[in-house]
């Protein structure tokens, strides 16, 4: 992402156009506003319908407990509430002490939607 500069001294003056390129409107195509597409290989692309479909069977099946997931794995894994299939957030730090703990957690594959 470029940076917002104020210009000082400059003005209104357009930056030179590159070395063969004349600066007049028109002579210089626009980028089309894409999403470029990654070329996957089959391989790849099998496996990013699997996480994809592990990732549905599971917010499907588990329950949405959000941030109070590291919480809610302690109590299922002592005992203090039912067993039940949950998922949620959680930093890695969260996540490297439940695993310290013994509780078996792993990561959710991203969502198909979420660009972060």
């Amino acid at each position: 992402m470029a940076p917002s500069v104020a210009r000082t001294d400059r003005g209104s003056r357009a930056p030179p156009a590159p070395a063969g390129l004349s600066s007049e409107a028109g002579s210089i195509p626009a980028a089309p506003h894409t999403t470029p597409q990654l070329a996957l290989t089959e391989p790849e692309q099998r496996l990013r319908a699997l996480m994809w479909a592990m990732r549905e069977a599971v917010t499907r099946n588990a329950d949405d407990v959000g941030t109070r997931f590291p919480e809610e794995a302690r109590r299922i894994h002592y005992g203090e509430t039912e067993t039940r299939a949950i998922y949620g957030e959680a930093s890695l730090d969260e996540a490297r002490a439940l695993v310290d703990e013994g509780i078996a957690v792993a990561p959710l594959p991203p969502a198909s939607d979420d660009r972060h």
